[in-house]
């Protein structure tokens, strides 16, 4: 089963409620940061993921930020592991002689723009060497069915559900 940070809202909420500050303390520590409400939410209300500031400060490996935005999508980060190394390498700078897929993530131009216009977010192509825009992606896209856009998935990752 799928959980994303709405669902943890909503239980932290309900925590909240039977348990006062102790889930309030639980929240700030398992975000980072303390919930904008504490109230009931409105049908369709989207949770803005965390600013890449608030990520930044506390990760320091390229590993990490895959975690990190795995957990926040829902999505398992042992897939986003074996597209990576089998992509990659773990290399930032590596480069496809026969494409423009560069990075972490091996993101051709196109469809990097294509996917951050999509998540709102900064279309510079040398965001493909920052690993926290990078993995950030990644889990986007996994999240939303995109799964297929990485060649390696067809060969060596097929077997990793997208979901834990």
């Amino acid at each position: 089963m799928k959980h994303n940070r709405r669902y943890y809202e909503r239980l932290l909420f309900n925590c909240v409620v039977a348990t006062g500050f102790l889930a309030f303390l639980a929240y700030a520590l398992l975000f980072g940061e303390a919930p904008e409400i504490l109230s009931p939410l409105p049908a369709g209300a989207v949770f803005p993921t965390p600013t890449p500031k608030v990520i930044y400060r506390r990760l320091q490996t390229p590993r990490d930020y895959a975690i990190e935005w795995a957990y926040i999508y829902g999505v398992n980060p042992e897939l986003i592991f074996c597209l990576v190394r089998n992509e990659s390498g773990w290399r930032a700078e590596a480069k496809n002689p026969r494409s423009t897929a560069y990075g972490y993530g091996q993101f051709i131009n196109s469809t990097w723009t294509q996917w951050r216009k999509q998540m709102k977010k900064d279309t510079a192509l040398i965001g493909r060497e920052d690993p926290n825009a990078v993995f950030e992606t990644m889990a986007w896209a996994l999240d939303k069915g995109y799964r297929n856009h990485w060649e390696a998935d067809r060969k060596y990752c097929g077997n990793i559900p997208v979901y834990e």
